[in-house]
């Protein structure tokens, strides 16, 4: 990725779907002119969401980012994740859902107001948040 050459982009897609890692791959990937990076991101949620714990929870807050509200209810399950392990997923959560919501409140709060607006979020590209309509 460090070399910018257009010649590698589609290895680095491809990478970034099918190999290990996703989202160290994202972040160096992600500023590139990658055509139809939003494609792959979609390829790459679906091949992670089911799989190892790490990869699917790193994964949602990339796809969050791009839309796919499965992955939003991702985000919002890992909020209040209490055991040691979980801790760093949910801050991470956390800050990724303040970055794609217009809404701030402790986790309980965010939780709260998710499920009594889920049904009327959608995803405005234009912003990169989930707005309600």
């Amino acid at each position: 990725a460090g070399l910018n050459d257009p010649a590698t982009y589609p290895l680095l897609a491809n990478h970034f779907i099918n190999g290990n890692n996703r989202y160290w791959t994202y972040e160096a990937i992600r500023n590139l002119p990658i055509p139809d990076l939003a494609s792959c991101v979609s390829q790459a949620w679906e091949r992670s969401k089911f799989g190892d714990e790490y990869e699917s929870k790193s994964m949602a807050r990339i796809a969050a980012e791009y839309g796919h509200l499965d992955a939003l209810d991702d985000l919002i399950g890992m909020l209040n994740e209490e055991s040691e392990n979980n801790r760093h997923s949910a801050s991470e959560a956390r800050a990724t859902l303040l970055r794609i919501l217009d809404f701030r409140g402790s986790n309980d709060e965010l939780v709260e107001w998710y499920e009594a607006n889920k049904a009327r979020l959608v995803f405005d590209p234009a912003k990169k948040k989930y707005v309600i309509q």
